[in-house]
């Protein structure tokens, strides 16, 4: 049973819960929730808490990669939630691996607590809607845009879409977790960068990505086809 005024407080701070009274989610989490801690290289959402927990990170990383020994992963940290899609899903995806990279503290909500929260506070459920809401956008716009051909053609797709009608933008993104939304390991990133660069389609300085020939950046996309 976990009723810390603590872990309460850490949870809060997460914006889908934010607006949740403290007394609600202090009700719903009363023989609801577990903590548990991992050590480096321990699986920290498995097949056992699919479809029955949400995991929050309270202290920690972890990474969720697609598949196992997969070069391609997501890093997590304090205050990310994962498993929210699956807990509502009658259909569950085994191919993400979560695992710890360090000593991690992890709280574990079922889908009894979520539901109570639910049915005891609308805003709540407003929040759930929107987040999943924007989740399905989101794999949507990947699926559409970034899947499909090799690197080159996904870092060229992404890029025509990031430019839009300009000719310059800020990459606000990580390489890796760039690498990671187009589903390809980071060296395959840069490499794709420095063919597409080398195609006189666009120059990079830093951060800073410029479009120089919107031609040759459609040919990188359909030179595959």
């Amino acid at each position: 049973m976990i009723r810390t005024a603590q872990v309460s407080k850490k949870l809060r701070m997460h914006e889908l819960f934010s607006s949740v009274e403290p007394g609600i989610l202090d009700s719903a989490m009363e023989g609801e929730s577990k903590v548990c801690t991992f050590r480096r290289g321990d699986v920290v959402f498995g097949e056992s808490e699919r479809s029955v927990y949400i995991a929050f990170i309270l202290s920690g990383n972890v990474v969720r990669r697609k598949r196992e020994n997969s070069r391609c992963y997501e890093r997590l940290t304090q205050g990310d939630l994962v498993g929210l899609e699956s807990l509502f899903s009658q259909w569950q995806s085994a191919s993400d691996v979560i695992v710890a990279t360090r000593e991690t503290r992890v709280l574990f909500l079922s889908k009894a607590a979520i539901l109570k929260v639910l049915q005891m506070d609308p805003d709540f459920s407003l929040a759930v809607i929107h987040a999943l809401a924007a989740r399905i956008t989101e794999l949507e716009r990947r699926v559409t845009t970034y899947t499909g051909g090799d690197a080159q053609c996904r870092l060229a797709r992404y890029l025509l879409s990031a430019f839009q009608d300009a000719n310059t933008f800020e990459l606000h993104r990580s390489m890796q977790q760039l690498a990671t939304m187009l589903d390809i390991s980071r060296p395959s990133l840069y490499r794709a960068f420095a063919n597409i660069e080398e195609t006189g389609a666009v120059e990079r300085e830093g951060k800073t990505i410029r479009l120089l020939d919107k031609d040759a950046l459609l040919a990188n996309i359909s030179r595959e086809k």
